[in-house]
């Protein structure tokens, strides 16, 4: 059963990885501000799923009929897939060498330094380490939500497509706000990362202690899953304007895969020790935390590294002016 289930959440999981390549795709020049409205397309199509699930769950009799919603879902996907193949335009830009053409033209001490190249960018290593924890905490919360949800209310099964529709609604506007801030990213990406993180970290906490209505459950994961939204098309945002190479992608897909891969293992050893839904929520909230101390430490360590390369320099200089008498 365990291998089950670890081998079922890698599937989704490299789903997920490979979707970041489809917004890659259509993330063309200037990547800051067409990524936001991508994020919002998704929330938007998210939230008129729900409500359609919702209407026909109420008042079509897809309450007894399951299954039916299945293959709707699957026939607007395949309605999708057919649009995407069929009228997606040409690319703006020619696709630059793959790192495996790299690494057999140049060897793999080219795709090294490329990749090391890649995360040198300060703001490019600062959203990457964000993206290590925050898409996995975010995958864990939004497997349990609605458990939560349930276990302070068991009557919200009937209702839940109003608030997921609410969530996808509000998350939509949220994913839109780092185009109306682009500068203000640039400018302050670290004190973005770090008071976000801080606030979600909040919220999933807050979620485990104010329970005694579920109006107060909605509000916090409502918010943390808005929040994410933000932080999600920020952080890609920055990385693909940042960086001077246009493979981006192998970034966003790389830290997905790992995030989502530690988020694999640590929802498979909760399981394992049979930890509560608040649990999860405790260990979302440790991610976040976690966040702030990988941050502020690669802040100090390359401050100080600042300091003594600068030091270095001014001893040189110092050197050349006034050379030791021989």
């Amino acid at each position: 059963m365990f291998g089950l289930k670890l081998t079922l959440d890698c599937y989704v999981h490299k789903f997920r990885c490979c979707s970041c390549l489809h917004d890659i795709f259509v993330s063309t020049t200037p990547p800051n501000q067409v990524t936001a409205v991508i994020h919002m397309a998704y929330y938007l199509g998210n939230a008129v799923g729900s409500l359609l699930g919702q209407l026909l769950f109420s008042y079509a009799g897809f309450q007894e009929q399951m299954s039916g919603l299945f293959y709707l879902s699957w026939g607007f996907t395949s309605l999708g897939t057919f649009i995407f193949v069929l009228f997606s335009p040409a690319p703006i830009h020619e696709a630059p060498e793959s790192l495996v053409t790299l690494a057999r033209s140049r060897g793999l001490m080219a795709v090294v330094d490329t990749v090391r190249a890649m995360y040198s960018e300060s703001l490019v290593l600062l959203w990457s380490l964000w993206w290590l924890m925050g898409l996995g905490s975010h995958n864990m919360i939004a497997n349990y939500y609605q458990t939560q949800f349930a276990e302070i209310d068991p009557s919200i099964g009937h209702s839940l497509g109003y608030v997921e529709f609410i969530m996808m609604l509000v998350s939509a506007c949220a994913a839109m706000l780092p185009n109306a801030v682009a500068q203000a990213l640039i400018r302050h990406s670290l004190l973005i990362i770090l008071t976000s993180s801080a606030l979600m970290g909040f919220l999933y906490y807050a979620a485990t202690v104010w329970q005694s209505s579920i109006y107060y459950s909605y509000a916090f994961n409502i918010s943390a899953i808005s929040l994410y939204s933000f932080q999600y098309a920020a952080g890609s945002s920055v990385i693909a304007a940042q960086m001077h190479d246009q493979r981006y992608a192998i970034l966003f897909t790389a830290n997905s895969f790992i995030s989502y891969g530690v988020s694999t293992i640590i929802q498979q050893v909760a399981q394992q020790i049979k930890v509560s839904t608040n649990g999860y929520y405790y260990i979302a909230a440790v991610q976040q935390l976690t966040i702030l101390a990988l941050v502020a430490f690669v802040v100090l360590v390359r401050k100080l590294m600042t300091q003594e390369e600068h030091k270095y320099r001014v001893n040189s200089t110092d050197d050349e002016e006034h050379p030791l008498a021989t």
